[in-house]
């Protein structure tokens, strides 16, 4: 949503900061409303990606929070291109369950 509005949606700080801050923010959700957030978020941000012509994904000046990025970046960056990141951390955890 805050994508869509052209707010900030950015943590500030150093990677370990901002991983700390979300990590904070999430801990004590259930895994099945952090999923079911995590898939409504998703359909947002391809709804409101598909309304862009070609130009405006990739113009670093659409979302004034992206910074030198453009949209297309921006979203990369902060889903599937961050994702794998954390995949073996991920995998580790759900094979100690």
């Amino acid at each position: 949503t805050r994508l869509i509005n052209n707010e900030d949606v950015t943590y500030h700080g150093t990677v370990d900061e901002v991983n700390t801050h979300v990590f904070a923010d999430n801990k004590d959700r259930e895994l099945s409303d952090i999923l079911t957030e995590f898939d409504e978020y998703g359909r947002k941000v391809d709804a409101y990606l598909q309304t862009l012509s070609d130009e405006q994904i990739n113009d670093s000046n659409v979302l004034s929070f992206t910074g030198k990025h453009s949209i297309l970046r921006f979203v990369i960056g902060n889903t599937w291109g961050h994702y794998s990141d954390h995949y073996d951390d991920l995998k580790d955890y759900v094979e100690r369950l």
